[in-house]
């Protein structure tokens, strides 16, 4: 090795009048050759280092001992691109993806990029930051998503979610929610969870937008959906 001085195993040295002339060195940097008056050239290669083309003089040939001293080569390498999916993407997490991707009007997507950048604790300090055509309110201590369009006329209801027979009411027009694809019981609590724990949210504030799977005929089904995707555990 002519910058290392250290002796290089396995070169391989070939001859240019003779095919058939082959030899190896070993973990010494030796190799031992017969040698013949009409083999004048001998190439010596390894990997990482460059070839060496030898013309061998008849005092080479009565030395018996011959030299050669190999240059390293390092090979830059072009860059590579890596992509694919992550092991640790589920399902439901591929299907956020790819709505995400084929977004359309309509439908604000939050990414796992902004919750783990995120030094907020809850999920409702990020969407109270703007997201399109919702906000959240206070409702006797209980943070809902509703329709920024304004509140919709519904039956009065008791305390409970029951109809009466009292007629009809403005009330606030609260989104759906929807955790890991399974929906949530209405008038759940959004500061229940934990910004660490999810990995993608999609926000779709009016029915029109709503994925077909997601769409509900209920009282809340025309107000909006919020999806949210929590990572794995």
């Amino acid at each position: 090795d002519a910058a290392t001085n250290q002796p290089v195993s396995g070169a391989r040295i070939s001859a240019l009048a003779d095919p058939a002339f082959r030899a190896v060195t070993d973990s010494t940097g030796i190799a031992e050759v017969t040698l013949r008056s009409d083999l004048r050239l001998l190439v010596t290669t390894r990997l990482g280092f460059r070839p060496d083309t030898s013309a061998i003089s008849a005092d080479g040939w009565a030395a018996g001992v011959w030299v050669v001293r190999l240059a390293p080569n390092a090979q830059p390498l072009t860059g590579v691109a890596v992509s694919g999916t992550s092991v640790a993407m589920n399902p439901m997490m591929m299907e956020f993806e790819t709505r995400r991707a084929h977004r359309g009007g309509g439908a604000s997507f939050i990414g796992p990029e902004v919750f783990e950048k995120s030094h907020t604790g809850r999920i409702t300090d990020i969407l109270r930051r703007g997201v399109q055509g919702v906000k959240l309110i206070d409702s006797s201590g209980v943070t809902l998503p509703v329709s920024s369009r304004g509140p919709v006329m519904r039956l009065y209801q008791d305390p409970r979610g029951r109809a009466t027979d009292r007629g009809t009411e403005l009330a606030n027009c609260v989104l759906r929610i929807f955790v890991d694809g399974s929906p949530k019981e209405w008038g759940f609590d959004l500061s229940l969870l934990e910004a660490k724990d999810i990995y993608g949210v999609e926000v779709y504030a009016g029915p029109g937008t709503i994925p077909a799977q997601y769409r509900s005929m209920g009282r809340d089904g025309f107000c909006g959906v919020i999806l949210i995707w929590t990572r794995p555990r």
